[in-house]
């Protein structure tokens, strides 16, 4: 894996939810582990994850630009 590089997820129902996998190639990168507590941030049109313990949030780093932002708008309706 290396900076720039993507993968295409499709949201999918989870309970009341919507979610999506995170590829292992970006886990690793990121060092995120099945069970990891992560926060969840929006900045922007950007979704952001923070593992919990990892410290400070640095932006732009395990982010995912939504590239449909109608979808992140009709989410937050929810």
């Amino acid at each position: 894996m290396h900076p720039g590089d993507y993968r295409t997820r499709r949201l999918q129902r989870a309970g009341h939810s919507v979610g999506f996998t995170i590829p292992v190639s970006f886990c690793k990168a990121l060092n995120f582990k099945r069970g990891d507590e992560v926060k969840v941030y929006i900045i922007g049109d950007v979704l952001c994850l923070k593992r919990v313990d990892a410290g400070m949030f640095t932006p732009g780093v395990g982010a995912v630009r939504s590239e449909e932002p109608e979808v992140a708008s009709q989410e937050s309706q929810d």
